[in-house]
């Protein structure tokens, strides 16, 4: 399966951001565009824990206000099928 698109809401600077994938993609964004917080979303709903190696959660929380409910989606596909994957 490969990952096809990632949702993020409320997730650090983004409101309601989807990045799309297709095959081996490069991720192209200018420096504080967010690329660490895509690595820390996928990790953190794969495994627990930040692509920094910390499980605490909160650092995911939005900047402008941290009382908001984060939310990280991942959809995989073989062509055939989903699976999605909610934190």
């Amino acid at each position: 399966m490969e990952l096809k698109q990632v949702n993020l809401i409320n997730v650090r600077n983004f409101n309601n951001k989807t990045f799309n994938f297709n095959g081996n993609t490069e991720i192209v964004m200018p420096n504080e565009g967010g690329k660490s917080t895509l690595a820390d979303a996928i990790t953190f709903v794969l495994i627990g824990k930040l692509y920094s190696g910390a499980s605490d959660a909160q650092s995911l929380k939005p900047l402008r206000n941290t009382a908001e409910e984060v939310s990280i989606e991942l959809i995989y596909s073989n062509g055939s099928s989903e699976l999605v994957l909610k934190k």
